[in-house]
């Protein structure tokens, strides 16, 4: 993430890095000699459902836990291979797998094909 956001696109360090990190997942993809290619960060967010929200349609639990997908990132040699479709697919899945119900991706609009 350092390399990507930090010294490519001169994202402030202290910005990059923050509090949420401690309790985030942290997902690595490497490359066939398991050298870090690709990561992504990944927070859960309980959702209270109330009676006029939508979220409660979503479980028959009151509460929901909602994923959220950041801090992706690809370095510049890996581009263009399907890492960053592999690390979302299996941010979801394993999402999925904790129990969320949704997931949510936060991505720069620039990046965006």
């Amino acid at each position: 993430r350092r390399k990507v956001f930090v010294e490519e696109q001169g994202v402030p360090s202290e910005i990059e890095m923050d509090s949420q990190d401690e309790s985030a997942i942290h997902v690595l993809a490497v490359d066939e000699k398991q050298r870090p290619c690709g990561a992504a960060r990944l927070l859960i967010e309980a959702v209270v459902a109330t009676d006029n929200s939508r979220e409660k349609d979503m479980s028959k639990n009151q509460n929901t836990f909602v994923g959220k997908i950041g801090r992706v990132s690809v370095l510049p040699d890996y581009r263009k291979k399907g890492i960053g479709s592999e690390i979302i697919r299996f941010s979801v899945n394993h999402l999925r797998s904790l129990g969320c119900c949704k997931a949510k991706l936060g991505a720069q609009t620039h990046a965006i094909p």
